[in-house]
């Protein structure tokens, strides 16, 4: 398969079907050291192609921030040993960006792929939109999509954890992210350029499940959203403003969060 097709494919459903993510492997350890995985994945925490040229950001304890570049060979999934020097919290972090083309197609904007009719489904059954699908030339218009990753580790057991001050989307929660157990009620806060994100679009999905099997929430009024994890194990959250396919698109955050409940 030529490159830019494969692109094309990768990004070709409006369900995002396959996004990046990094993850550890538990919330919490006793070892000097543990394995950070990162990947894009369609099932949620399963890598299928490995990130190119990431950098990850790592936060300690002690607020000290340091960066590392994988240094894994494997095509499915990038890889690294994180080392775990000082008791307490650490956060891992990349951002990731991918540029895509959108155009107005029956009074709404949606997303456009160069892929050959024969390699879609019928246009009935999808909502971007492709070269064969217009009778003339579409007026496109490129907008970035912009990533950002994270996941934590707690070595014996969790610190504070400092605010942050990014452009991403925040998400706070009300029970330490590393501390967080399963059937227990918590209170995820998302914010936005320092404002509650209201109507916030969050997934939640646990290992192994793909978009039509996750749970849609949205954030109330204040950008709050209460939840139960109902059972341990990894879970992949993703959190983004509501797309309005009436309003011409900009710039495009995400913030994608994994944990391990215990």
């Amino acid at each position: 398969m030529k490159p830019v097709l494969f692109i094309s494919l990768l990004f070709s459903t409006m369900s995002y079907a396959h996004e990046p993510f990094l993850t550890t492997p538990i919330s919490t350890t006793d070892n000097h050291r543990i394995l950070i995985t990162a990947g894009y994945s369609e099932e949620a925490l399963n890598s299928e192609i490995a990130l190119k040229d990431a950098t990850f950001t790592v936060t300690d304890p002690h607020q000290n921030v340091q960066t590392v570049q994988s240094n894994s060979t494997l095509k499915s999934a990038s890889t690294f040993d994180l080392e775990l020097p000082t008791e307490g919290t650490y956060k891992i972090q990349s951002v990731l960006s991918h540029q895509l083309q959108y155009t107005y197609f029956n009074d709404e904007w949606r997303t456009f792929f160069n892929i050959p009719a024969n390699k879609v489904t019928d246009m009935k059954d999808r909502t971007f939109v492709i070269p064969s699908d217009f009778t003339t030339a579409p007026k496109l218009t490129e907008v970035t999509r912009e990533w950002t990753i994270k996941s934590y580790v707690s070595k014996q057991h969790s610190s504070p954890l400092k605010e942050e001050s990014d452009s991403s989307i925040h998400v706070d929660f009300s029970t330490h992210p590393t501390d967080i157990k399963a059937n227990e009620p918590i209170v995820l806060k998302t914010t936005y350029q320092g404002l509650p994100l209201t109507d916030a679009e969050i997934t939640i999905r646990s290992l192994g499940q793909n978009d039509e099997q996750a749970k849609h929430f949205t954030s109330d009024k204040s950008g709050q959203l209460a939840f139960k994890f109902p059972h341990t194990g990894q879970y992949l959250i993703s959190v983004s403003q509501k797309f309005n396919p009436k309003v011409k698109p900009t710039l495009q955050r995400y913030t994608l969060i994994s944990l391990s409940i215990r």
